[in-house]
């Protein structure tokens, strides 16, 4: 997944040609280039059709003035590319955010509770939910086990475990709020400790709020090493809203995909 500058499309080569570019990746399923001095933009390469979704929820988040800018979304060369303006501001995971775990803890949940809030009726994806539950099913029946540390920060006793649990509540998740999809840290900007937006949206849509609360409760034990500020962040989003076993069924989902 890599580009010859000469072959882009002109809108992205006007930009990737006069920054200087990066590489940003950090996942084997997409390239990710870091264009300009200061990261103005983002340049995402993906296999056909990868980015559609995210292009369209980024454009949709946009247009609510909390995502990034898409610039350009097309095929190049047989892939797909995606240029996007940085939203400006820090990700969570800045050294200024982590070194305060409990306010970190409040503003994740606030900014969550934010993005659950906003309109659905909109939404480029109307079902997050029955591509989520395949996709999951699909990988246990493949005998992959890509997320044991899931697995196991889940407590769950084994894959065979979590198929089985998540086949006999899987009717429970609803498609009632936009979820994030994978609302971690990273993925939530801060200018200062005030909401600026938020990026990688690619598994976003219209489903059920526990996808985003397993994330933002992993994310906070992963990125801050310890599980002491997971009831801040639930009284802070708000504990009347969280069913333990939707919940546990989205963390066996998350254990399979």
């Amino acid at each position: 997944m890599n580009f010859n500058i000469n072959e882009l499309p002109p809108e992205v080569r006007d930009i990737v040609g006069v920054y200087p570019v990066a590489d940003f990746s950090s996942s084997p399923e997409a390239r990710v280039f870091r264009v300009g001095a200061d990261g103005e933009f983002f340049l995402k390469i993906a296999e056909q059709k990868a980015l559609l979704r995210e292009a369209e929820m980024d454009a949709y988040l946009h247009s609510l003035s909390l995502g990034p800018e898409v610039l350009f979304y097309g095929e190049c060369s047989g892939q797909d590319m995606l240029l996007t303006r940085r939203v400006s501001g820090k990700p969570l995971t800045d050294s200024m955010y982590l070194r305060d775990g409990r306010r970190l803890a409040i503003s994740l949940a606030e900014s969550m509770r934010a993005f659950h809030s906003l309109p659905t009726e909109l939404s480029p994806v109307s079902d997050r939910i029955t591509p989520y539950l395949k996709g999951a099913y699909e990988s246990y029946e493949s005998g992959a086990r890509p997320h044991s540390s899931l697995s196991s920060y889940s407590r769950l006793k084994s894959h065979e475990d979590a198929y089985r649990i998540l086949k006999a509540s899987e009717g429970m998740l609803r498609r009632d709020v936009l979820i994030h999809g994978d609302f971690c840290l990273p993925n939530v900007i801060y200018d200062g400790w005030r909401l600026s937006g938020y990026i990688d949206l690619g598994c976003g849509g219209v489903g059920d709020r526990h996808i985003d609360i397993f994330w933002g409760l992993w994310t906070l034990n992963f990125n801050l090493g310890t599980d002491r500020y997971s009831d801040i962040f639930l009284d802070a989003y708000g504990r009347d809203t969280v069913d333990k076993e939707r919940l546990l069924a989205v963390s066996c989902a998350e254990a399979l995909i």
